[in-house]
């Protein structure tokens, strides 16, 4: 009943977050947004994180996490309270947000009889590297006392008033790949005298494509995707620098090394293949919480 009477203050929480997205890192009125909702003041953790909790400070912490940042996706769902400009909250996290703001002010209402400590964990850059997960799990002084952690996901494929549970892990652990290959620039009508980094990456990216279904069990989940690609600036010079990011999902930490791995030798050995090289210390790989 208390948490039902918290509803239309979260869906207006909601609204107003989804019309505000911010990158990871970046979250300063979203995170603003939120403390003012708050009963309960809270303190800060990886710059723009927040950690609040109620109940008896004596008897073992539960977090129940959400997430701050949004997407660089442009909206196109003409809702009322749509994002303008490049981003949106297009992976619900402000749905998160609003509900464990609402879970947050019913639970406060109970005054003191709550079982536990609730411990409501507000993180950011969930979807940028570095993760505020990483600096929370890494902070003792955070830690300290948490027997449980919760993190509740929003789901389209999920009929209307249901809720999924599965055994084991439900979502990916993810590395960011930077993929760098340098070449020799030249005019486009002598490629001969060039090295070119573009065509190089063009076979990586194809190859890379692939990596996933060959080197991973076909019965272990994995996927990996080029997200970006960028590399010079007409179309008649051939440039010295080509450059893509991408993702490496996996459910298994064993996969996701061997994917790491062959990521870099994949790079490494097309670009040899091309006449081109890997700048020192690329590709960069780093982990997602």
């Amino acid at each position: 009943m208390l948490l039902q009477e918290e509803i239309p203050a979260a869906v207006k929480l909601r609204h107003e977050l989804h019309a505000l997205p911010e990158l990871g890192g970046e979250e300063h009125r979203t995170i603003g947004l939120v403390a003012d909702m708050l009963p309960v003041q809270g303190a800060s953790f990886a710059g723009t994180g927040l950690v609040a909790g109620l109940g008896p400070a004596e008897t073992d912490a539960v977090w129940v996490r959400a997430e701050l940042d949004g997407l660089e996706v442009q909206e196109r769902t003409g809702a009322p309270y749509a994002a303008t400009g490049a981003l949106m909250h297009a992976c619900g996290h402000d749905v998160h947000l609003a509900a464990l703001v609402a879970l947050v002010r019913a639970a406060n209402r109970l005054g003191g009889d709550l079982p536990s400590r609730l411990v409501a964990v507000f993180q950011p850059s969930e979807e940028r590297h570095p993760s505020g997960a990483r600096v929370l799990v890494n902070d003792p002084s955070m830690t300290k006392g948490v027997k449980a952690a919760v993190a509740a996901h929003v789901h389209p494929d999920l009929s209307w008033g249901s809720i999924g549970v599965e055994p084991g892990a439900v979502n990916a652990a993810c590395d960011a790949a930077h993929i760098l290959i340098k070449g020799a620039a030249g005019h486009a009508a002598y490629p001969h005298r060039a090295a070119d980094p573009v065509l190089a990456l063009a076979h990586v990216i194809v190859g890379l494509h692939g990596i996933a279904g060959r080197r991973v069990d076909p019965i272990h989940p994995a996927t990996l995707t080029v997200g970006s690609i960028r590399a010079g600036s007409t179309e008649n010079v051939i440039p010295e620098i080509a450059e893509a990011r991408a993702t490496i999902r996996s459910f298994d930490e064993t996969d996701q090394a061997v994917l790491r791995d062959a990521v870099r030798q994949m790079v490494a050995h097309v670009s040899i293949a091309h006449g081109c090289r890997r700048p020192r210390h690329s590709p960069s790989l780093s982990r997602r919480w």
